[in-house]
This record gives structure tokens, sequence and C-alpha cells, in this order.
């Protein structure tokens, strides 16, 4: 649920809730690398782990969009 002004859902709560989802995409990622590795599926864990650090990345550019726009 977002929150509202006016009926508008607000700006910051979107961002905020933005980068949190970006985290847990990023970790869920991790975490399929790593079974696919433990299981000696070395391709499908490289490629998701490529996708967590990929995640990361947008996280810090969200993050720094944000910081510099006065959202964070």
């Amino acid at each position: 649920m977002y929150e509202t002004k006016a009926g508008i859902p607000s700006e910051d709560d979107a961002i905020m809730k933005l980068i949190e989802h970006l985290r847990e995409a990023s970790e869920a990622a991790y975490q399929v690398s790593h079974i696919n590795n433990h299981y000696n599926h070395t391709n499908r864990g490289e490629g998701f782990r490529a996708i967590g650090l990929k995640l990361e990345e947008m996280t810090k550019i969200a993050l720094t969009f944000a910081t510099k726009s006065g959202h964070a």
C-alpha cells in the first residue's frame, strides 16, 4: 500500500519501495545462484549471480538518484 497525498501516491514512498524491491530481488538472485551451484548447474548459477550483480548496480543508481533529488 502506498501513502498518498490528496489521493496521489507519494514519490518518496514509491522510491523507497523500488529500492527495497531491488534489494530483495538481488538477494533472491544470489540465493538461486547458490542453489544452482550446489547442484553443479554452474552456468545457471553464474547467470543468476550476474543478475544479482546487475540488480545491485541498479539499487545503487536508484539510491544516487533519490539522494540527489532529496528523497532519501
